[in-house]
């Protein structure tokens, strides 16, 4: 008996947590869908419980505020992003070098392009967001550009690029990168495809300019 009573409370036990998971991410669901349709400034905490279809004090079980939703969500864009950017492989020639950086970018993209209603919240330049905004791109640059770092290596080691300063090198293209993909497509002012459409043209002009051609 005591086995049979203990193995229900363990079955009671998983089933209170799956429902607690699934209304927290019912939450976060409508939230991002809100964010997209009516902006993040003009929303209340109302708007938000009503939406998720749970009472003030069911939301407030979950999150502080709405602040505290977005902050939820960035975090795990962040997580999103940092799996996105894999290590490099060894490679034999220009052409290789380039797949290895772009592979790299067009994950991010595709990161960027399923959370983006997200990031149109982030990057709308509002106090509240600002600093989520910062945190991402700060993590997303420390990854990104160690990773842009070792192809560089991989790629000197095999005679395609000048031995140079490689840190500042893959500086300059993070921020090629990040003024004329990720933020055009976070504000609005590009979509997706064209973000995929300028990324070897990028590419190609960096990787040139270190090959010294």
């Amino acid at each position: 008996m005591p086995r049979v009573a203990q193995g229900s409370k363990e079955q009671m036990t998983k089933r209170k947590v799956s429902r607690t998971e699934k209304t927290k991410e019912r939450i976060l669901l409508s939230a991002a869908r809100l964010f997209q349709t009516m902006g993040f400034a003009t929303l209340s905490v109302d708007d938000l419980a009503e939406a998720a279809g749970v009472g003030r004090t069911t939301f407030y079980k979950y999150f502080k505020g709405k602040a505290d939703i977005l902050k939820e969500m960035a975090s795990r864009v962040s997580s999103q992003l940092e799996t996105a950017i894999l290590p490099v492989r060894s490679f034999k020639d220009k052409e290789a070098a380039e797949r290895s950086v772009l592979a790299n970018m067009y994950r991010v993209v595709d990161v960027f392009e399923t959370s983006l209603p997200l990031f149109r919240v982030l990057f709308s330049g509002g106090k509240l967001t600002a600093g989520l905004e910062q945190d991402i791109v700060d993590h997303l640059e420390n990854k990104f550009v160690k990773t842009i770092r070792m192809a560089l290596d991989q790629a000197r080691k095999v005679n395609l690029v000048r031995a140079i300063d490689f840190d500042v090198a893959a500086l300059a293209i993070w921020g090629s990168f990040h003024a004329a993909i990720l933020k055009p497509l976070a504000k609005g002012q590009i979509d997706a495809e064209e973000a995929r459409r300028r990324m070897p043209c990028l590419v190609d002009y960096h990787v040139l300019g270190l090959a010294g051609t």
